[in-house]
């Protein structure tokens, strides 16, 4: 752990992912409204994402533009389909992650 014991909205990189999915559960607010104002919350947490060094880069570049698609949506009119594929992309960049360090990973049919 770091010697700053805390930031604003976390720093790490599966930590900083799971604050982005716990907003998942925080939806009922915003459904039917702007998912834009979901993104501002659940995106801050992608500020201080760190991308491990050893990780492929195409999938380095995958995490990127995830991470720099939600933080645009912060911004913008985000739509459901927006929010429903930045969550399943989310999923998958963790579990890619465990692929990438040979745990073997199967799709939870009630996620």
């Amino acid at each position: 752990m770091s010697e700053n014991l805390y930031s604003e909205f976390g720093k790490g990189f599966i930590y900083c992912i799971g604050l982005f999915l716990m907003h998942a559960e925080r939806t009922e607010p915003f459904l039917n409204e702007n998912y834009g104002i979901w993104f501002n919350a659940a995106a801050d947490h992608l500020f201080e994402l760190q991308i491990p060094k050893n990780l492929p880069t195409e999938f380095k570049t995958k995490i990127e533009m995830w991470q720099n698609q939600a933080i645009k949506f912060r911004l913008t009119d985000a739509t459901q389909k927006d929010y429903e594929e930045s969550l399943t992309v989310a999923k998958e960049i963790l579990m890619e992650y465990d692929n990438f360090y040979d745990v073997d990973v199967i799709k939870g049919q009630y996620e």
